[in-house]
């Protein structure tokens, strides 16, 4: 049986919140500072690869949802123009 990585995170971010005592919010921001330094380790840009991470949920979540976005390309549920 094949596990998603968001299986694992989910189950590590979990497992690290509860053993740390903290947020869901801390455990993802120290979770996102591995990243990087993962990211230094192998000289990979990491803005470009949370920007591009950023996008592909977006995609997901629009066609999950199949939402439009606004007519500024604002995704809804990131706020909308109309809500500015």
């Amino acid at each position: 049986m094949k596990i998603g990585l968001g299986h694992e995170l989910r189950r590590i971010l979990s497992i690290y919140q509860e053993q740390e005592g903290t947020k869901v919010s801390l455990a993802i921001r120290d979770a996102m500072t591995e990243l990087v330094h993962v990211c230094d380790e192998n000289s990979l840009d990491a803005d470009d690869l949370f920007d591009a991470g950023i996008e592909v949920a977006i995609q997901e979540r629009l066609a999950a949802a199949d939402v439009t976005r606004c007519e500024h390309g604002r995704v809804p549920a990131y706020g909308c123009c109309a809500e500015d």
